[in-house]
């Protein structure tokens, strides 16, 4: 209870903001959907009580349908692949890692377990690619782009990469896509799972997780902790590319991580067509920042807490409505310390303090020919910071957001044409106080709008072919640490406008035999005032409005069951990202961090209680720079693992990165070399 009453506190306070940004909005649209909210809640026990015959024959079928507010794969017409848990869990794995073996999808990280980790998807970075909780977005003003490394796959049941397109139901739009975190309730009867992880520089993992349905309540309650030393050998170049003769293989220093996560879960069914759920997501991690040269006597580090709530209720049937109501709370604290000024941008001791509050509504109602949806949500974003060393940079910026999706999903009566009409509307109101603590009154505001249309079209051609086409605008403003923000090796740009860009893709589904799948798409992403962070000599970042750019590319992936024991799966991403401007001076020039060429191969051996697999991933074509004066090596990774199980126990052993090679996503950041990781896990 004392959640929820905080929750609903904090919830107010940002109402009240959101209300006085946009009075007409709120009067006109939140007020009676707060209330039909407030009503639903009110009259639930009225509601069960009445409903408790039906209640007895739900059947655990019908929750595995989609819910109100979920994505209808089969009326989505973009590139789409979910990820399930098996994939997720198994072996020495991070987020990052398991994305980054889907096409179209290229991963950074500046170093090992715990450390910084971004994607982009067709060439739009991690502030381009929304990454919801739920269905619920988790970027935001504060946090334009998340932290891969902060999230554990243990709370996750599954996850859906959509490419290019994003699905109506999530409402906002973004210039790569999506990614939806999935945590689903429990269906079956209670299991108890326990897993234990030891591998290569210290690294060590302990999980534990429950779930369990009783009468009309589910619970699902998983805690993760992992650390690691990140001790890695590799060879320092002392700042000198040319000049070998001062190389030295050494041992990465003050690099190690510890994370600590949280997750519950609970739900009830008050009737069959009456649900209410709250998700509770909480992590902790402290992270060392090594510095550029590698110093041993580093010591600046990176502490991150992270919090999640969502109160979601779900009402179907008023009238010819079901409908979905969010109230969701996140938090992100940090703490930045390098009194010392041993990592780049001088000596700083910043905390930060990230607040987004918003409530989601989402109504859809089915006819004959398909489905209409509206998708409206309120946000207010908040980000305050406190360097305790020199209060100049100190800054409070507020953003209040309303985004309003109206879509419709129409169906021929062969149900072979789906057409997905769209029209996204998006308001921002921004309020920047710059050193506000010293009274300084030199603030700054700024209001912007966007309409982008969106439409999409899928044509079922045979029982085997399914072919898809798709085309939309979309609209980003820079977050407060691109505009403000310096910590580490990032600096703030103030000047930063907002983006927008253009995609479109055609692609297929064949299902080419019994034992084979194929999917390809063509796209091609338009741009304008793209923001990208570049990187100078020394490893300082700094987001920049590149101008126009031009993104084009395919996609190829492939599933091939062989035989009974082997199958084998691959993808390959071919694209070509370019600045078009000429202003610029890098006209023609590729666009930094993304490789023309990816690739992805796996092959699984099954026998019994035994599978053994390989996987190989390749990267060329890449340039640290705008000026594609800094290229970065090609790289080609094997990965190698064997597993045993039965109905209780799963025993792994793994090898990552066999030929020992350390990349360097980010320049003068080497990721770790070869690592061995055991784990075992059982359930009960």
């Amino acid at each position: 209870m004392r959640i929820l009453s905080g929750f609903a506190s904090v919830f107010t306070d940002g109402h009240r903001h959101i209300a006085s940004a946009c009075p007409v909005f709120v009067r006109i649209c939140s007020a009676p959907v707060l209330r039909i909210l407030l009503i639903c809640l009110a009259g639930n026990a009225t509601v069960a009580a009445t409903a408790a015959d039906s209640l007895e024959t739900i059947e655990v079928v019908a929750e595995q349908l989609p819910a109100t507010g979920e994505v209808v794969h089969e009326e989505f017409t973009g590139s789409h692949v979910r990820i399930d848990a098996e994939r997720l869990q198994s072996g020495d794995r991070e987020l990052a890692d398991v994305l980054s073996h889907e096409a179209g999808v290229q991963t950074r990280k500046i170093g090992g377990f715990g450390a910084f980790s971004n994607l982009t998807v067709r060439a739009a970075s991690g502030a381009q690619t929304g990454i919801y909780l739920d269905g619920i977005l988790l970027n935001s003003g504060a946090n334009g782009s998340i932290d891969l490394s902060t999230l554990d796959l243990l709370n996750l049941t599954s996850v859906d990469l959509y490419r290019g397109t994003a699905p109506l139901q999530l409402g906002h739009g973004n210039i790569g896509g999506a990614i939806n975190l999935r945590t689903d309730i429990a269906t079956g009867k209670p299991v108890s799972q326990l897993a234990l992880g030891v591998g290569s520089f210290a690294n060590q993992r302990l999980q534990l997780m429950h779930t369990a349905r009783h009468d009309r309540w589910s619970v699902l309650a998983a805690f993760s902790h992992q650390a690691s030393d990140n001790n890695f050998t590799f060879v320092n170049n002392n700042g000198t590319p040319l000049n070998p003769d001062d190389d030295r293989r050494e041992s990465r220093h003050n690099a190690q991580a510890a994370r600590d996560t949280l997750l519950a879960r609970t739900g009830y069914v008050w009737s069959v067509d009456n649900r209410t759920d709250l998700v509770v997501q909480i992590g902790a991690r402290d992270l060392g920042v090594p510095e550029w040269r590698n110093a041993q006597d580093n010591q600046a580090n990176y502490d991150t807490k992270t919090e999640q709530y969502q109160l979601a209720q779900t009402l179907d049937g008023l009238g010819r409505w079901n409908t979905r109501h969010v109230l969701f709370l996140h938090r992100d604290l940090s703490h930045y310390d390098d009194h010392l000024s041993q990592v780049g941008l001088g000596t700083q001791d910043t905390r930060g303090k990230g607040l987004t509050r918003g409530f989601n509504s989402y109504w859809e109602r089915l006819d004959k020919q398909g489905s209409l949806g509206i998708s409206s949500e309120l946000r207010h974003e908040s980000l305050t910071t406190d360097d305790r060393i020199d209060r100049s940079r100190n800054f409070d910026a507020v953003r209040d957001q309303i985004t309003t999706t109206v879509h419709y999903a129409w169906l021929d009566s062969k149900s072979r044409w789906t057409i997905t009409p769209a029209l996204r509307f998006q308001f921002i109101r921004d309020e920047v106080a710059e050193n506000a603590r010293l009274h300084n009154p030199g603030g700054t505001r700024r209001r912007d709008n966007n309409t982008g249309p969106q439409l999409g079209v899928l044509h079922q051609a045979s029982n085997r072919l399914t072919l898809r086409m798709n085309v939309g605008s979309y609209y980003r403003e820079p977050s407060f640490n691109e505009l403000f923000g310096s910590i580490g090796l990032i600096k703030g740009n103030p000047t930063l406008i907002a983006e927008h860009g253009t995609n479109a893709d055609i692609g297929f589904t064949m299902q080419a035999s019994k034992t084979l799948d194929v999917n390809a798409s063509l796209f091609v992403s338009w741009r304008d005032e793209l923001i990208v962070t570049v990187f100078n000599a020394q490893g300082v970042g700094r987001a920049i409005n590149s101008g126009e750019a031009v993104v084009a590319g395919i996609e190829l992936s492939a599933k091939q069951k062989i035989s009974d024991r082997f199958d084998i799966r691959g993808n390959l991403t071919w694209q070509h990202a370019r600045s078009t401007n000429e202003a610029s001076g890098f006209y023609g020039k590729q666009l930094p961090g993304e490789a023309q060429l990816s690739a992805f191969a796996r092959l699984d051996y099954k026998a019994s209680h035994w599978q053994a697999w390989l996987e190989t991933e390749f990267e060329q074509g890449r340039y640290y720079d705008r000026a594609n004066l800094l290229e970065a090596v090609d790289n080609t990774v094997h990965n190698l693992g064997i597993d045993w199980r039965n109905q209780q126990w799963r025993a792994g052993i793994s090898v990552q990165n066999l030929t020992d090679d350390n990349i360097e996503d980010f320049n003068g950041y080497p990721r770790p070399g070869r690592s061995l990781f055991f784990s075992l896990s059982t359930h009960f």
